[in-house]
């Protein structure tokens, strides 16, 4: 509450903390004939070979111990390369946190949709930047929530900034803050616009994107696929999920 009336819009400078410069894999063992550790470092080898020669991983992803752990890449994001492990693996640590399986299908169903959908974005620009949990781009009032992803469209002096959650629900309820951040972000986007030295127009959206099925969110929350999107939620299992969270952007006007 004290820091509401000082908000305001900055630029995002080069030396943000959200930017990742290095990561540390640890791997753990405690078998004395165990290779792992030499797979790990061919897969940094080849992720530095990818990067010097293309500056990204030009095939998408590199993956080691049976796609385990994946570097992988979106022309997109802010920086490369994106780290993902499977969930339980107890050997392979990698810090700043890698993404989790939700995230990496995120970023890949957004790869795929602007790769196929090339006049959906022609004169616009798209950035996409992983957000760090704790360090990152956090709201208070929406119980400490920390969005995975800041997704910004810009065209025509509007820059259109999104905060991306892809998360799995059966554990939340439909008014949990996180939830209902998408009517609370609106709020924000009244009390900035008036901003004096504001360039660009802005508009702001929060969106979540479930990792659970849209038939087993559907029977826990009692609540249809139209109810559920109208509160920017779109189900992963969903092929269009991707096109309808864009087209809600797109279209968003910027009145509340």
């Amino acid at each position: 509450r004290w820091e509401e009336p000082f908000m305001s819009y900055r630029t995002i400078q080069a030396d943000d903390s959200n930017f990742v410069e290095e990561y540390t894999i640890r791997y753990t063992t405690n078998e004395a004939d165990d290779r792992g550790a030499q797979s790990i470092g061919k897969f940094v080898d080849d992720i530095k070979a990818a990067l010097d020669k293309d500056g990204g991983i030009k095939d998408f992803e590199i993956s080691t111990h049976h796609d385990i752990l994946t570097a992988f890449d979106f022309s997109k994001h802010l920086y490369a390369p994106l780290l993902s492990v499977q969930a339980g693996s107890l050997k392979i640590q990698v810090s700043p946190v890698s993404m989790n399986t939700g995230e990496k299908k995120f970023v890949e169903m957004l790869a795929k949709y602007t790769k196929d959908n090339p006049n959906v974005f022609e004169g616009k620009e798209m950035y996409l930047l992983r957000n760090k949990s704790k360090s990152g781009m956090g709201f208070f009032e929406a119980g400490n929530f920390y969005p995975d992803f800041v997704l910004w469209i810009i065209e025509d002096g509007i820059q259109r900034i999104s905060f991306v959650d892809p998360k799995g629900l059966m554990k939340l309820k439909p008014n949990d803050p996180k939830i209902t951040f998408y009517k609370k972000i609106k709020e924000k986007q009244i009390r900035l616009g008036s901003q004096p030295d504001l360039k660009d127009k802005v508009i702001l959206n929060s969106f979540i994107m479930s990792v659970t099925p849209p038939q087993s969110l559907s029977e826990y929350w009692n609540m249809n696929n139209i109810e559920r999107e109208m509160k920017n939620i779109y189900c992963l299992d969903n092929e269009d999920c991707i096109e309808k969270m864009i087209d809600k952007i797109l279209t968003d006007d910027g009145q509340v």
